[in-house]
């Protein structure tokens, strides 16, 4: 796995995404490896508004078969614009299958599913595997290539009879396959397609383990019974494609109340965090506030004649007077500030650069009433 991130890393610092698709490419991929084993390259494609070098997925799917699992080999192009945009899904058949086309894959192999057609950047790659996988098990996207039958012999009197093979997965109704056709190994002509892009590099597939039964007829089952069995596995298919609806309904419950408690556990430790910065901001105001109020709890109010204050002729006796208001104004200040912050009015780096310069105003303030006080009981 450790190689498989740093290999990851080192493609899409290759790739031409921005920084913003990259992490979210790198992301989505740590996801997709604990499901699928994968492998990486950079390939340049070319689109109609340039060459781009993009980032390309090699791996397979498990896909359930007439109650057998085999592994489809795919690759996925993540274009510009993703994740706005769909990712190409490919079916990437072996040296020894052929494309089998259906609703759900072109002849070139490109899967034509309905999320394909209807995505918007809330779908993801894990959502279009499953739908292809759900897919491809109603309808195989690829076949075997049979093995090339000896040639009768012109003459002799009898003819060699091949034995029937004693595998129960090579023949018997219950394959789902029909008798193999040799002339379907011919590919009907290109059809008019207008793909997004060209693979200027195109990887050259590798074999992977794959072996799908082809099954030889049985001519000792009474047509009654052989209808009587493609009943019965249509219903069994039927019964198991809803089981697997249902389970990749719950799996998608499961992981969106994973990601909203996971929000929620990050949203509390947020409060938490905020609420351990506003106790240490209170008690960092108190202390403040209780140290202030101790150094000037026994400073002397000044005796000033009623008609020197009422008449405000002495200069010294306004001087001091403007100083104790502004004294009492600072502190009332202090004190809104402070409980601005406790209510988490104002933010408290903000609140708390305020105080500071509060308090330090409030400090010089006091020292020239003090100066000014002096002066008054210098002159009495």
């Amino acid at each position: 796995m450790a190689y498989a991130n740093v290999n990851l890393n080192q493609v899409l610092t290759q790739c031409q995404y921005d920084q913003g698709t990259k992490n979210y490419l790198y992301q989505e991929q740590m996801h997709l490896q604990q499901m699928y084993q994968l492998s990486y390259k950079a390939v340049n494609v070319k689109l109609s508004t340039g060459t781009f070098i993009i980032l390309e997925v090699n791996g397979t799917i498990p896909v359930i078969f007439n109650n057998n699992t085999y592994n489809i080999p795919i690759k996925i192009h993540y274009l510009q614009g993703y994740p706005k945009s769909a990712p190409v899904l490919i079916v990437n058949p072996s040296a020894d299958m052929v494309i089998k086309p259906s609703e759900y894959v072109s002849q070139q192999g490109i899967a034509t599913l309905e999320i394909c057609r209807q995505w918007n950047p809330r779908l993801t790659t894990v959502m279009m595997l499953e739908e292809a996988k759900n897919a491809f098990s109603f309808k195989m996207p690829v076949f075997k290539k049979p093995k090339p039958q000896p040639e009768r012999p012109a003459t002799g009197s009898y003819q060699t009879v091949q034995p029937m093979s004693t595998d129960p997965r090579l023949s018997g109704p219950n394959s789902g396959y029909s008798t193999f056709d040799p002339s379907s190994l011919q590919r009907a002509p290109t059809e008019v397609y207008d793909p997004r892009y060209t693979s200027v590099n195109p990887i050259k597939p590798q074999p992977v383990p794959v072996a799908l039964p082809v099954p030889a007829a049985n001519p000792g089952i009474s047509p009654q019974a052989l209808q009587k069995i493609k009943e019965t596995y249509t219903n069994r298919v039927k019964e198991l494609k809803n089981e697997i609806g249902v389970l990749g309904n719950e799996n998608q419950m499961i992981r969106a109340n994973k990601e909203k408690i996971d929000f929620a556990v990050e949203g509390f430790r947020t409060e938490v965090l905020n609420g351990q910065g506003k106790k240490e901001l209170i008690e960092a105001s108190i202390r403040n506030t209780e140290d202030w109020i101790a150094k000037y709890s026994n400073s002397t109010v000044l005796d000033v004649a009623e008609e020197e204050l009422v008449e405000y002729r002495n200069e010294e006796v306004k001087t001091y007077l403007g100083l104790a208001s502004r004294e009492k104004a600072m502190e009332s200040t202090i004190a809104h500030v402070v409980e601005a912050i406790n209510k988490a009015n104002i933010p408290a780096k903000e609140g708390l650069v305020s105080l500071k310069q509060l308090y330090t105003d409030l400090f010089l303030i006091a020292r020239l009433k003090e100066k000014a006080e002096k002066l008054l009981k210098n002159q009495n």
